[in-house]
């Protein structure tokens, strides 16, 4: 078997030792077998690494430092990775004049087993690795000090939270400011074995803060050193985590209060929590996973609170998990004729249509993954099901499985989870399409418009009920340009047909919209016939848009049914859990835009979108509007 890895490496300390080169040999454990070759370290004054094997491809650094860092002097962290067949290997050692030690795992289609090399040295093969103990979580006073901009001295020091997953040979946490409660949300994670940890974080806001942290699990505590990247600036950090019985004890503790609040605050929060749970139920549910904590790993209990959460009924009574956001390569979508993998760093599964997910039918596996959403109507289904696929958790909350088999015909292509961010850094096979259709042509901007002069067909875009709150993550978008233009347009010309698009509007505010369509609709003699695209992802406050066309522009709806009820709840305000710090939201008022007992709205013109027609570029949708008469 041939191994072609990528190498990156970022060194970020000076080394003491001028040019050095270092070699060995490292030995790999396959299902096949095990396999063996040797490979060279150069490390030279200018901070540089090489490493090369005897069919002389290379590993440089020429990717980003997301991945791996040389923290110290003295130490040393690699990554290699083989996108072809979902392989990788980390490798850290110590430095010194005479040799590097490394020691690492590698991962090979789900089986780990761990690596020992002595460069100088030869390779040395050991038996596989035993996990850090299930789920412990540490705390300790995270350390940071430095120069700042103006190269003032500082130091600060924030809280900080470990936690090591069973199995996943992962360590997820955060680190809390105490001034603002700003978090370094987790970037990269990995534990190399059972003795020293390797963390990345990333900051939540624009990127431009790095962390990066490497160090050794000993008896009762861990003590971590890296450095942290603000700007231009780079400065030292120093950790000292906990990691004792007594942590165990809290963690029940804390759980069990997190518990107790949601119990007793939800149902005095919410508007009708009980319009579809019964409380017997819901405090019965609540009382079974507070009396089994002790039994219950992390994920157990947040899946189970999913649960519950689900059979409440409310799409927007929700909470995000805390668990690491960990994904598999796939990205999939239910079509008319199928559920087909659309996007995936796996070249060759891409263009397939699933048949089954680890021997069971995607239908069952479907009927399964209900249970984790409020399934309250047939786009629910469709919309959360390819969502749930790519989620490691559910299959370990359901079958107890690291990886995922994705079965294809006569095709069987196995996988193994990613950190999202990682995932979303990688290379990746997306579906070429034949041409790019009008509706996703702008399909990352909040709204847009065009006007085709010829067909005299003015289509308007609309991806997010835009207010001040939502304006931030579109930092270029004009939306009063936007409206002003739209609204010429239909002052100024004749329009035969006007086509409202809200099938991927998931909501925010609707009163924008609704005051952008009234605005059109002083002009609707301008405009023959008016249509609102609706869909699958079309929810919250984009229903009550998509009646706002209804009425005020006499419009016909075309497309899917909607995620969205016309009557739900709705209005949504937060509860913070007091230990967790996990944010649950809950309705606080009921919207009532029909006296019809639906759960969906249903479009006046159903159009199906086949996977034949996404790769051919087609919108069946447009095409129902311009064959109306």
């Amino acid at each position: 078997m041939k191994c072609f890895f990528i190498f990156i490496l970022v060194l970020f300390s000076v080394f003491l030792f001028g040019n050095t080169s270092f070699k060995g040999e490292i030995s790999f454990l396959y299902y096949e077998g095990s396999q063996s070759f040797p490979f060279k370290v150069e490390i030279d004054e200018n901070e540089t690494g090489m490493i090369k094997v005897p069919a002389t491809i290379e590993f440089r650094n020429s990717f980003s430092f997301y991945f791996s860092t040389i923290i110290q002097a003295d130490k040393i962290i690699f990554l290699w990775e083989n996108d072809k067949s979902d392989e990788f290997i980390y490798l850290y050692g110590d430095i010194s004049k005479e040799k590097i030690e490394l020691d690492g795992i590698h991962n090979y289609k789900g089986k780990r087993t761990s690596l020992k090399s002595f460069l100088n040295g030869p390779g040395e093969k050991i038996a596989s690795n035993e996990n850090v103990e299930n789920e412990t979580l540490c705390d300790g006073i995270f350390e940071n000090y430095g120069n700042s901009f103006e190269n003032d001295p500082f130091t600060f020091k924030y809280r900080g939270k470990l936690y090591f997953f069973e199995k996943f040979n992962s360590v997820s946490g955060f680190i809390k400011r105490p001034d603002n409660g700003q978090e370094f949300k987790q970037d990269y994670f990995g534990l190399i074995n059972d003795k020293n940890v390797i963390l990345s974080y990333i900051n939540s806001g624009d990127g431009s803060e790095w962390i990066n942290l490497f160090g050794e699990i000993k008896e009762n505590k861990i003590i971590l050193e890296g450095s942290h990247y603000f700007g231009q600036n780079e400065s030292a950090v120093k950790m000292d985590l906990n990691l004792n019985e007594i942590n165990k004890k809290d963690r029940i503790k804390n759980w069990t209060e997190d518990l107790k609040f949601l119990k007793e605050e939800l149902p005095k929060n919410h508007k009708n929590l009980f319009f579809n749970i019964t409380k017997e139920k819901f405090n019965e549910s609540m009382d079974e996973i507070i009396h089994n904590i002790s039994n219950l790993n992390d994920y157990q209990i947040i899946y189970s609170l999913k649960e519950i959460f689900a059979q409440i009924g409310d799409s927007h009574t929700d909470f995000i998990s805390p668990l690491p956001d960990i994904v598999y390569p796939v990205e999939t979508y239910w079509f008319d004729d199928g559920i087909y993998i659309i996007n995936s760093t796996k070249s060759n599964c891409v263009k397939k249509k699933i048949s089954k997910l680890d021997g069971t039918d995607i239908e069952i596996i479907s009927n399964k993954m209900k249970k984790f959403y409020p399934c309250v109507n047939v786009a629910s289904e469709l919309l959360f099901t390819p969502q749930l696929i790519s989620d490691p958790w559910i299959y370990k909350f359901i079958y107890n499985k690291n990886s995922l088999k994705v079965e294809s015909e006569a095709n069987i292509f196995e996988m193994d989870y990613l950190p999202k961010n990682i995932y979303d850094l990688k290379n990746k096979f997306p579906i070429e399409m034949s041409k790019t259709p009008l509706y996703l042509t702008y399909r990352e901007s909040p709204f847009w418009s065009n006007y085709n002069e010829d067909e005299r067909i003015l289509y308007c875009q609309y991806n997010i009920c835009w207010n001040d709150k939502n304006s931030f993550l579109y930092p270029d978008a004009d939306f009063n340009a936007f409206e002003k233009n739209l609204i010429n347009i239909v002052k100024e010309n004749k329009i035969d047909k006007f086509i409202f698009d809200l099938r991927f509007n998931m909501g925010g505010n609707s009163s924008t919209g609704t005051e952008l369509i009234k605005k059109i609709s002083k002009y609707k003699e301008n405009i023959g016939k008016s249509f609102v695209i609706i869909g699958r992802n079309t929810f919250s406050s984009a229903i009550l848009n998509a009646y706002d066309v209804l009425e005020y522009l006499d419009a016909v709806s075309v497309g899917e049914a909607t995620w969205g009820q016309p009557n739900s709840y709705g209005e949504i305000k937060y509860l913070t859990l007091p230990n967790s710090g996990i944010s649950v939201s809950y309705s606080t008022k009921f919207f009532k835009e029909t006296d019809q007992k639906v759960n969906s709205l249903i479009p006046e013109i159903p159009v199906k979108l086949s996977f034949d027609d996404y790769i051919a570029g087609k919108d069946p949708s447009l095409e129902a509007i311009k064959d109306y008469e």
